[in-house]
């Protein structure tokens, strides 16, 4: 893309330096002509000639700016380019930076989250395990304590049963399938027989 916008600008500096050179050899020969026709008096045509000189003269002024004007023009327009180009090339390097940088944040995310829930899943499992045997254990634990003290208890209402028994009389209840301390009931047996009738009335016998 520089060379052959070089090679332009060559060619445009050619035409015009070769159409400077034709334009200064136009003067100078109608300069030698001006000259001549002075040589063999003809002062009719120097007015013509001083016209034509000054005219030529203005001329190739005339085109020698446009010339520098062009080529000032064309080195602009060859700096805007190379301005340009440079800043796609840097928006360019941007972007593949961001699209780089989000494809590796993609990547890395991806790989976290696997990671993530791959231990997830192994301590979840874990926990579980854990809990379960645990649980069982607790459980057990708590059945062996809990028959532990049946015993224990069983143990003890026996012995106070039978020390009881031992220090008082003891006979069947009558109208129960059950045995009471005889002096309880000696001492007030209407107070037996009318809670006795109350709870067959309410189907307690």
């Amino acid at each position: 893309m520089n060379g052959s916008d070089d090679d332009r600008k060559h060619h445009y500096f050619h035409f015009f330096f070769t159409m400077d050179r034709v334009i200064n050899g136009g003067s100078r020969f109608f300069l030698r002509a001006s000259t001549l026709l002075d040589s063999q008096s003809q002062p009719a045509m120097d007015g013509v000639m001083d016209w034509g000189s000054d005219f030529l003269q203005s001329l190739q002024q005339a085109i020698d700016n446009v010339l520098n004007w062009l080529g000032s023009l064309i080195s602009g327009f060859g700096t805007e380019f190379t301005k340009h180009k440079d800043f796609l090339l840097h928006v360019a390097g941007v972007v593949g930076v961001v699209l780089a940088a989000i494809v590796a944040v993609w990547l890395l995310w991806t790989v976290i989250s696997g990671v993530v829930w791959l231990l997830w899943n192994v301590i979840s499992g874990v926990v579980w395990l854990l809990w379960n045997v645990i649980s069982g254990v607790v459980w057990l634990v708590w059945m062996a304590i809990m028959a532990i003290f049946k015993g224990f208890w069983k143990v003890i209402t026996t012995i106070f049963c039978c020390c009881e028994r031992a220090g008082r009389k003891m006979m069947t209840a009558p109208g129960r399938n059950i045995r009471i301390v005889r002096s309880s009931f000696e001492s007030n047996p209407a107070s037996y027989f009318r809670k006795l009738r109350s709870d067959q009335r309410n189907g307690l016998v």
